[in-house]
């Protein structure tokens, strides 16, 4: 499966923190506000999207449509700070740029490098919104 950014668009306004019910009635998790159990956890700044179907090692970069790199995220590679939400496959992004300002509304474009050694140096490209 292609990688995948989860939910794309991304809507601002959306409410993201309402549980999802499991099938045994029990209460189920939100898509943000997921305490990570960091010391610098705040609720109301825990915006995320979610980068899904990765490699089981890479390196995701982000940038604005005038080619400008927003962030860069390791996935299971050096500088990975890991995280109870994120699988293998599975990587988050707060929303935040690399000076820790949250992003403007706009089309973004990453870039996936895959890691692994039978495929290093694989990129994989895509798109995604945010609306605010």
């Amino acid at each position: 499966a292609a990688v995948q950014v989860v939910p794309n668009p991304y809507l601002a306004y959306h409410n993201y923190t309402e549980s999802h019910e499991l099938k045994n009635s029990e209460s189920g998790l939100s898509w943000e506000n997921q305490d990570d159990g960091t010391p610098g956890f705040y609720p109301q700044y825990d915006r995320r999207i979610e980068f899904i179907n990765l490699p089981l090692s890479a390196i995701i970069r982000i940038y604005t449509v005038a080619g400008d790199l927003v962030q860069l995220i390791p996935h299971n590679t050096v500088g990975d700070t890991g995280g109870r939400w994120e699988s293998d496959y599975s990587e988050k992004w707060d929303l935040n740029n690399r000076n820790f300002q949250q992003v403007a509304a706009g089309l973004y474009l990453f870039s996936v490098e895959d890691r692994t050694e039978a495929n290093r140096g694989k990129i994989t490209t895509g798109k995604f919104v945010i609306i605010r």
